[in-house]
This record gives C-alpha cells, structure tokens and sequence, in this order.
C-alpha cells in the first residue's frame, strides 16, 4: 500500500493542503483487520458520513483511487 506520506503528498499536488487526520482515519482498522482493513472506511459513504462535504471527503477519495490503483498495478504480472 501507498505510504502516508505519498497520501499526503497527493493531498498537497491536487488539494493544495495536506490531510494525514483523514489518511490516519481511514487506515486505523489495520490495526485488527491487516491487509483487509480497506473493507472499513474505504468507501464514499462512510467518508461522507464522516466528514461530509469538504476537501477532508475529497482527500479521503483520493486515498481510495490511489489505493485501488497501487493495488491493480501489483496484480499484473510482470514475468510475462
């Protein structure tokens, strides 16, 4: 998974400001769940519920593209 700091560096390229409160948020599960922890938080829903409209809600999309990214770039194979 992308680091923290490549969240928030991502945060301040489209965002002009970056939001670790809501990358450490989202995250937290990882603690109990690992790898599986994107089941929780890692959906606009829940982002909405927890910070509604605002750039916090937009940070948080982010997190989930670039995650879904880095992890359909790990699924290729790159022997073939």
């Amino acid at each position: 998974m992308p680091s923290h700091k490549v969240h928030r560096l991502i945060d301040k390229l489209i965002l002009g400001k970056e939001y670790p409160h809501v990358h450490r948020w989202m995250d937290r599960p990882y603690k109990w769940l690992g790898k599986r922890h994107r089941l929780l938080r890692h959906d606009p829903f829940s982002l909405f519920l927890r910070f509604g409209a605002s750039e916090e809600f937009l940070a948080g999309l982010l997190h989930i593209l670039v995650d879904k990214g880095y992890s359909n770039l790990g699924r290729k194979s790159w022997k073939k």
